[in-house]
């Protein structure tokens, strides 16, 4: 395939044609001529996009080192997503010393951090739970440590979560959390009040426990359940004279 030129072409010397012809073939293509004009200005223009992107790393590379300067470059979406994201329930949270904050362990150099020793604690009965770390707005298992008699006052749908995820959830007349109400759970309130509409479970008394065999993934993690309240049933009374089956 013969190399193609543009019709535009200046008239060049001989050596010129020859060095011309010999590139095209080690490159085949259009060869464009440009006018002194034009090639100043892609010179130009070059220039300003090197200058551009020492400046836009010479801007990355402060903000690296002085994190502060981050905030400044958000756009107004991402501080509303933050701003969204700092009003929703934490659900869980750590402790730090206040020597180390994050984001004081985020400027110091790696080489100057000392490594503490990891604490050692005895085991006592006062011993508290990791899990009771965390904080939900609803019921958990850490919230009941023994069976407990209630009142459903209401069934309502709420956002549940970080991800809002629309869930039933039951309050109780004697708690301020509610509970968020799995298929096991309504199907236990349903099999107890025998209405299927949740409107009309309020008022029933039921027994919320926390069941340890519940079983997740493989896993035993235990969670919340609800029984039937069966009331103690009165013993009957002995005549004085201790004739049970009376006289006939």
């Amino acid at each position: 395939m013969k190399p193609k030129r543009q019709e535009e072409t200046p008239n060049l010397s001989p050596r010129e044609q020859q060095f011309l012809d010999h590139f095209l073939k080690s490159f085949p293509g259009t060869v464009e001529w440009l006018t002194p004009e034009t090639a100043e200005q892609n010179r130009k223009n070059d220039q300003r996009l090197a200058s551009f992107c020492d400046a836009l790393a010479a801007d990355v590379q402060t903000m690296k080192e002085q994190t502060l300067l981050v905030h400044h470059h958000r756009s107004d979406k991402t501080r509303l997503q933050i701003a969204e994201f700092l009003r929703r329930p934490a659900a869980f949270f750590v402790v730090l010393p206040s020597d180390l904050s994050p984001l004081m362990l985020a400027q110091k150099p790696a080489a100057k951090r000392r490594l503490q020793k990891p604490r050692r604690f005895s085991r006592s009965k006062n011993m508290a739970h990791f899990s009771k770390i965390k904080n939900s707005q609803y019921l958990t298992r850490n919230d009941i440590h023994q069976p407990e008699l209630l009142t459903i006052e209401k069934v309502v749908e709420e956002a549940v979560g970080q991800e809002k995820e629309q869930k039933y959830v039951v309050y109780f007349q004697e708690k301020d959390k509610a509970l968020v109400l799995n298929f096991t759970n309504a199907e236990t309130i349903f099999e107890i009040t025998g209405q299927g509409e949740m409107d009309d479970w309020a008022g029933t008394k039921i027994v919320l426990y926390d069941d340890p065999t519940i079983t997740f993934a493989g896993k035993r993690v235990g969670g919340l359940r609800i029984r039937a309240h069966k009331p103690a049933k009165a013993k009957a009374a002995v005549p004085a004279n201790g004739d049970v089956f009376g006289s006939y």
